[in-house]
């Protein structure tokens, strides 16, 4: 039945049901009139009852993806070479730890948390990864620039007694980052304002600290140097674990705090 079909349905048993409307209204006539309204009105209660079905099918199909979703995900992601680790509560897939909590997934980048959406098809979920994937490599920061604001990073932190003997907390460091990678910006230094202030999460930093680390910290004659954390560091929440780049379905480095060294 189409909707107008039922708006059909329902004026005529609106006008069927008029002559019961009376202050005096006749038994015999109500009677009729609101066998009328039933007659009516019926074939809609076949519509709820096919939606009440509609609804427990959907259900039911939606509830078999969400079973599924995991096996299919962690299939489609060893299909495209990409290594995966599966744990009781999440799964790390390629540089990813990937969490479920009904329908909704968040993704981690090491310790830092990406994105969190929802989705039930593990098809989709991959695709999702793989678009975050080249999100993450497509940032428009070369190693050279990385390197040079992490540097003014320090610096400045260095500057504003922010440091531990020179070496400066991970947490510290980041918002510090922010600001001195657009300080090399040219477009923003020519226009500071919003609209050409590039955003820059703290799961990206870790994925940079990861993907640039790989062919060893140096540049420019520095050497990038960190402190692997102890059990306090872990329990203050003062550390950041970065990403594994291998593909080896585990998480990668941990770190406390960041110096600079004159390289040899």
């Amino acid at each position: 039945m189409t909707l107008s079909a039922v708006i059909g349905a329902l004026d005529r048993a609106k006008r069927s049901l008029s002559p019961t409307m009376k202050s005096t209204p006749n038994q015999a006539m109500s009677i009729a009139s609101v066998d009328k309204a039933i007659t009516a009105l019926r074939p809609i209660s076949k519509i709820f009852s096919d939606l009440e079905q509609h609804r427990i099918d959907l259900d039911r199909a939606h509830q078999i993806k969400l079973a599924n979703r995991r096996e299919i995900l962690l299939k489609t992601a060893r299909d495209a070479h990409w290594n995966v680790r599966r744990t009781g509560a999440h799964d790390f897939v390629g540089c990813f730890q990937v969490n479920y909590n009904n329908d909704r997934v968040t993704l981690l980048i090491g310790s830092e948390e990406l994105s969190s959406f929802d989705e039930a098809d593990g098809n989709e979920l991959f695709a999702r990864l793989r678009d975050e994937r080249e999100k993450l490599d497509e940032s428009p920061f070369v190693r050279s620039n990385f390197f040079r604001s992490i540097k003014g990073a320090i610096d400045l932190a260095r500057s504003q007694k922010l440091d531990q003997d020179g070496k400066v907390p991970i947490r510290t460091l980041y918002p510090l980052v922010v600001l001195t990678r657009h300080s090399i910006d040219s477009v923003f230094i020519k226009r500071p304002m919003q609209k050409f202030f590039t955003e820059y999460s703290m799961a990206q930093f870790a994925y940079d600290l990861a993907r640039f680390g790989k062919d060893g910290w140096k540049e420019d004659g520095y050497r990038l140097r960190t402190r692997t954390p102890n059990m306090r560091d872990n329990i203050s929440g003062k550390t950041a674990t970065l990403p594994s780049l291998d593909l080896d379905g585990s998480g990668g480095q941990q770190i406390t705090v960041i110096w600079l060294d004159r390289a040899e």
